[in-house]
Formats: C-alpha cells, sequence, structure tokens
C-alpha cells in the first residue's frame, strides 16, 4: 500500500527542494509567508488530504514564485466534487489547471490522502513548469444538460447591455472585499469568491432571477457562475471588467 505523507513532511520537502539553504524552516516559513494556515500547522504530525496539498502549492506558487492564477481552468471545472471543500475550490481548480496534481477519474478526490510518491512528482512540477502535465478539459467527465444550465460568458460590452435591458438582474462584484473597496463598477455590489461558496443562498432566494457576476480577468467569476449553477440559480452570466466601467 503507498505511503501516506503527513503535512510536516510534505511542507518540509517542499521548501527544502525550492531553499535547501534554508531547509527545517519550511513550517517556520510556510505560515509567516501565509502559504501554511495556522491549524495545517499545529496537525503536522497528520497524514495530508490532498485538498490540502492542493491549497499549499497554490498558496505556495502565489507568495514565493508570484506565479499568476490559470484564467483557462477547463481542465478542473466538471470535476464531480469540486464544490465538496468550498474552502480550497479555487486552489484545486488551479492545481489541476497548472498540470501539478492529477485527477482520480472523474474527480479530484479532495479527501483521499497524499502518497509520498503524489508528494513528490506534484512539488517537482511546482517548482519546474516544464515538467507539469498537459492536461485537458477532454480528461474529465463530460459535462450533459441534467447536470446544471450553462453560465453564458459576456464581454465587458455585452455586460453593459445586459444591465441596461435587464433592470431587475444582480450584480455581483465576487473580488475581495479590499479590491471592491478600492474600485468597483456602478452597481456592483460585493459578494467575495470564498463568501459565495461557502454560501451560495446569498445570492437570492430567486432561482430565477438573472444573476451577472464580475471579477478583473473573469476567472473568479466563472468559478462563481458554476457554483451556483450547481445549486440551482438559472439565469447565470459572467464576464471580466477588461474595459468596463
Amino acid at each position: 500500500m503507498p505511503k501516506a505523507i503527513t503535512t510536516l513532511e510534505f511542507v518540509e520537502a517542499l521548501w527544502s527542494a525550492f531553499a535547501p539553504d534554508r531547509s527545517g524552516e519550511g513550517i517556520q516559513v510556510g505560515v509567516s509567508h501565509g502559504w501554511l494556515s495556522p491549524q495545517d500547522a499545529k496537525l503536522s504530525g497528520e497524514p495530508l488530504r490532498r485538498n490540502t496539498a492542493a491549497a499549499i502549492l497554490h498558496e505556495f506558487l502565489l507568495a514565493e514564485r508570484g506565479e499568476r492564477d490559470e484564467e483557462d481552468w477547463g481542465a478542473a471545472k466538471n470535476l464531480r466534487d469540486l464544490y465538496d471543500c468550498k474552502v480550497c475550490v479555487a486552489h484545486v481548480a488551479q492545481v489541476v489547471a497548472k498540470g501539478i496534481m492529477t485527477t482520480m477519474g472523474d474527480a479530484f478526490g479532495m479527501r483521499e490522502l497524499l502518497t509520498d510518491e503524489e508528494a513528490k512528482a506534484s512539488i517537482e512540477r511546482s517548482l519546474h513548469p516544464e515538467k507539469r502535465l498537459g492536461m485537458r478539459p477532454s480528461e474529465t467527465r463530460e459535462e450533459t444538460a441534467e447536470d446544471f444550465p450553462r453560465p453564458q460568458k459576456l464581454s465587458a460590452k455585452e455586460a453593459k447591455a445586459f444591465l441596461a435591458s435587464n433592470e431587475d438582474a444582480a450584480f455581483f462584484d465576487v473580488r475581495t472585499k479590499g479590491e471592491y473597496d478600492e474600485k468597483h463598477p456602478k452597481g456592483a455590489v460585493s459578494l467575495p469568491l470564498l463568501k459565495l461558496l461557502s454560501n451560495p443562498a446569498l445570492a437570492g432566494e430567486d432561482l430565477g432571477r438573472p444573476i451577472l457576476l464580475g471579477c478583473d480577468g473573469g476567472y473568479r467569476s466563472e468559478m462563481a457562475a458554476q457554483c451556483l449553477a450547481q445549486n440551482g440559480y438559472k439565469n447565470l452570466y459572467y464576464f471580466g471588467y477588461d474595459s468596463f466601467d
């Protein structure tokens, strides 16, 4: 049976591979730099689950390597368990889209334990992009009409026209509250992605009301739209702000 790796072993292996001259500081650095949660640090001796590993790797790439998120996350969007973990859905989507972690058939395997072999491979792919997997949306299960209605992607120009012709539509900005407070389109209501994923009902009780979701590039708004669709909402539209005023 494959050996499961602990959080401590994984974090130390990741940090040692990235900064060999500072080996042994992984837990401390991970918490102070924000890519390891204090809660996970306290449980560092426990076997590591795949969803937690995804979160660590994604946050590590953002914090230590400044690697931008992939806007095309098609390789992950149809995984049947993608929304089982509301907090880590964005992390899982990114490590799959980047070809860092593999899927388990038509699922990611959120609660499955990460094996030592998988850990080594995912760390290698994280630090060496040329070794990442060339995953494609076709490698996940095919979405059927019975699953949920497809949200529609709009351009910034189409989004303006949509709001002008749908006065009863809800318009949510799914960026962080800080991003929203700094600047946001007129009429947009703040509803951060993580908050929405944790409680889709925040989008309102009327499942048939037209809903427009926006963010800078369209990645987070698409993820929000997919989540709402899986929770019964029907008329969903999303876009990236681009030139939207």
